[in-house]
């Protein structure tokens, strides 16, 4: 980040989010921190590990992997694209 803000290769004053994932984040270090020189902030550092990114995106997709899988999982992949390939296909539209 410091890099890329004092490079003079970007015009205007860019902010910069980056992120840190790993297994664990050490004790005592922060999750969120901003960078700057005194004059100004020019980017955000995250710490994150990769099981609360992993409950985050299961969380975001309000668990959607169980509820197809309660869904559908009694059912075969060949029965899956019987019932979808039996649909009737959408004519092309003139515009």
């Amino acid at each position: 980040m410091q890099d890329i803000a004092s490079s003079g290769a970007m015009s205007g004053a860019p902010f910069i989010f980056a992120w840190v994932v790993g297994q664990k984040v050490a004790a005592g270090v922060a999750r969120e921190k901003e960078v700057g020189d005194g004059n100004r902030k020019y980017g955000q550092v995250r710490a994150a590990t990769f099981g609360s990114l992993v409950d985050t995106a299961n969380a975001r997709l309000m668990k959607l992997r169980n509820v197809l899988a309660d869904r559908y999982g009694g059912s075969s992949t060949e029965d899956l694209l019987n019932r979808v390939f039996s649909q009737p296909a959408q004519e092309g539209l003139s515009v």
